[in-house]
């Protein structure tokens, strides 16, 4: 009996899979943004001026756009979006 003999299909794997390697990719974004003072936000939660004045060189795409921003300049609106969407995420990695 393999490990691999609890997903019914090839396809449940595959996506399993990918999930698996999408969150460990975002949390070693996560990592390495604390590591520089910073906090990893999607770029849903940013307004579209926020993401073209921090640029390229504070972006990361995994399988969609994070930006790297410190806690200060966040406003209320963008930090209340973020909440939201960590908790939507609790919902779905239960």
């Amino acid at each position: 009996m393999t490990k691999f003999s609890s997903f019914s299909t090839f396809n449940i794997f595959a996506k399993a899979m990918q999930q698996h390697y999408k969150l460990s990719s975002v949390a070693a974004a996560e990592e390495a943004a604390e590591a520089f003072g910073y906090v990893l936000v999607p770029a849903t939660c940013l307004s579209w001026r926020k993401r073209n004045r921090l640029g390229e060189t504070r972006r990361v795409r995994i399988h969609e756009s994070f930006y790297a921003v410190r806690n200060d300049e966040l406003t209320d609106l963008e930090r209340n979006k973020f909440v939201e969407y960590c908790e939507n995420l609790k919902g779905v990695c239960k």
